[in-house]
């Protein structure tokens, strides 16, 4: 599949979500096949594992960014404006 700026911004908020667990998303997948279709059927990684002092925005603006609908993403720049508010804030 070609790589557009929306599944960028997925793969942000998988990245994001590595950062906050030190988990590997998808871990019982038992191939890249089937990590494929986990993805493409909507599932994602496990909201249990996000360390419960993590901002609500953080957690909010990672699953728009991995929106099953792609449409429904932010771009990297609509991501930036709604994140750079709270890393001001925590200056």
């Amino acid at each position: 599949a070609r790589s557009t700026e929306k599944s960028d911004v997925y793969s942000f908020a998988i990245v994001v979500w590595v950062i906050l667990t030190g988990q590997e998303p998808y871990e019982n997948a038992r191939s890249e096949e089937h990590m494929s279709q986990c993805v493409i059927n909507g599932d994602r990684p496990a909201d249990h594992l996000i360390p419960e002092d993590t901002p609500e925005e953080i957690i909010r603006l990672m699953k728009r960014c991995w929106d099953h609908n792609r449409e429904q993403r932010p771009t990297f720049e609509e991501a930036y404006r709604s994140f750079l508010p709270l890393y001001m804030e925590k200056l």
